[in-house]
């Protein structure tokens, strides 16, 4: 599994990099990442993770097709700040539903830490879309989602994949910092 582990962990680097470069090539790097991340999840019994890698699929799918009908150019996805409701909106899906699959994966499922894997699982979903509508905000999610997620990755050996999501983070701060500026020149 390590070699697998460490081609998906160059590939989702590549997609992260250029996304946070709002680039549109990030986002089919993405979705190849994210179906050898589920499959390498499944093995390493974190359920959550690994349908959250196959919605990553689905949801890459979604974001490339949105950015797509903005136009090529990165000046054509204008960055837009997120007003309060929609933080509040966002983190009453997010948290609520975290705790409700948590509680069937505790229930049903063998999986490893389920309510810390259900939580990231679905900050993640949420996460994806606030970036896939370009909202500068969800580079904020996508850095305490992936501080978490290096810190599950580290005690279910993945390492590969812990340093991965350590590097999210910076990369993450870095988006944030460059969406920003982008923001403020628009």
């Amino acid at each position: 599994m390590s070699s697998v582990e460490y081609i998906a962990a160059f590939i989702a680097f590549a997609g992260v990099l250029l996304t946070a470069r709002a680039s549109i090539f990030g986002w089919p790097l993405g979705i190849i990442g994210a179906g050898l991340y589920s499959y390498i999840f499944i093995l390493s019994g974190l359920f959550a993770e690994s349908v959250l890698q196959a919605l990553y699929v689905v949801f890459g799918f979604y974001g490339w097709f949105n950015w797509l009908q903005m136009g090529s150019s990165p000046k054509n996805r204008p960055v837009v700040l997120m007003n309060t409701n929609e933080i509040l909106i966002s983190l009453a899906i997010w948290l609520p539903s975290g705790l409700f699959i948590g509680f069937l994966l505790s229930n049903f499922s063998s999986g490893n830490s389920p309510y810390i894997d259900a939580s990231l699982a679905t900050g993640g979903l949420v996460a994806t879309y606030l970036m896939a509508k370009k909202f500068l905000q969800n580079w904020l999610f996508w850095i305490v989602i992936d501080v978490v997620s290096a810190g599950l990755f580290f005690t279910r050996e993945l390492y590969a994949t812990s340093f991965l999501y350590l590097t999210f983070t910076v990369l993450a701060i870095q988006g944030y910092v460059l969406w920003k500026r982008d923001f403020k020149k628009a």
